[in-house]
C-alpha cells in the first residue's frame, strides 16, 4: 500500500511542479517504477500485455466498449480528418494505454498485494487516480470514477492495451461533450489555469 501512495504523491508533486523543474524529472518516476517492475517480477504478461488477453477483453467488454465507440464514431463523423489530427489520436492512445500501465501495475495491482481485492482499494485507487487530475472539474470527478471501474476491469482481464484503448474512446468522448471553458483542454495541475 505505501508503494501505491508514494508513487501517487511523487506523480502529483511532479505535476504541480513541473512549471518548475523541468520533464526530464519524469525519467526519475519512469526508474522508480522500473525498479518496481523488477522487485516484483513483473513480465511482459504479469504487467498487462499479453495478446490473449487482449482479445478477451475485446470480447468480454463489448458492453463497456459499445458506448464509448459509438459516441466517437457520431462525433467524429462530421470532422475531416487530416494527418495531424490522426497522429495525434494514435498518440494519446499510447498515452493512456501508458498511464494505464502504470496505473494497474504501480498503484491498483499494490493496493490488492497489500490487502486483497476490494471496492475499499478499488475505490482508493480511483481516488488517487483522480487526485492526481486536479483541479480539472470534469477530469477529476471522471478519473475516479475510470481508475475505480479499471481496477475492477484489470482484475477480470489484465490487459492494460484493452484499458488504454477504452480511456482513449472514453476521454475522447468526454473531451467532445464538454465545453473547453470547462475541460481546459483536459490540462492538469497549474497547467489548468494557465490554459488559454
Amino acid at each position: 500500500m505505501t508503494e501505491a501512495l508514494i508513487f501517487s504523491a511523487a506523480v502529483a508533486a511532479f505535476i504541480w511542479s513541473l512549471p518548475h523543474i523541468g520533464v526530464y524529472w519524469a525519467v526519475l518516476l519512469l526508474l522508480a517504477a522500473a525498479v518496481s517492475f523488477r522487485l516484483h517480477s513483473e513480465t511482459y504478461a504479469s504487467a498487462g500485455f499479453a495478446g490473449p488477453e487482449f482479445l478477451r477483453a475485446l470480447r468480454n467488454w463489448k458492453v463497456w466498449w459499445a458506448a464509448p465507440a459509438a459516441v466517437v464514431v457520431g462525433l467524429g463523423w462530421g470532422r475531416t480528418p487530416t494527418w495531424g489530427s490522426g497522429y495525434h489520436a494514435m498518440l494519446y492512445c499510447a498515452w493512456c494505454v501508458f498511464q494505464q500501465l502504470l496505473f494497474q501495475n504501480m498503484v491498483c495491482k499494490r493496493l490488492r498485494q497489500s490487502t486483497g481485492p476490494s471496492w475499499k482499494n478499488r475505490i482508493l485507487a480511483g481516488s488517487l487516480f483522480g487526485a492526481v487530475h486536479l483541479p480539472n472539474p470534469v477530469l477529476t470527478p471522471a478519473t475516479l470514477v475510470w481508475g475505480t471501474l479499471s481496477g475492477y476491469l484489470f482484475e477480470e482481464v489484465p490487459s492494460v492495451s484493452a484499458l488504454g484503448l477504452m480511456q482513449f474512446l472514453l476521454s475522447t468522448s468526454l473531451f467532445w461533450l464538454t465545453p473547453v471553458s470547462w475541460n481546459h483542454g483536459f490540462r492538469v495541475g497549474p497547467g489548468y489555469w494557465h490554459f488559454q
